[in-house]
């Protein structure tokens, strides 16, 4: 589905990617995320973070957290 190449990347590296990419799409308006957390370092999770919080303010971002 998303153009970019992620088969090299760590998990988080890959999700960071594909967030990245789909907020050049202006037609989402709603991002759902289950457990997104999960098993990234400590690095990966503060920037995914800081980009949902970007999100936040364009789109409904909800997140499932355990």
């Amino acid at each position: 589905v998303w153009s970019a190449d992620t088969t090299s990347l760590s998990t988080g590296q890959s999700m960071l990617t594909v967030l990245n990419e789909i907020t050049t799409y202006p037609v989402i308006k709603y991002f759902l995320l289950d457990e997104w957390d999960a098993n990234l370092d400590k690095d990966n999770r503060a920037k995914i973070h800081e980009l949902l919080d970007e999100l936040s303010k364009k789109a409904v971002v909800v997140e499932v957290r355990h």
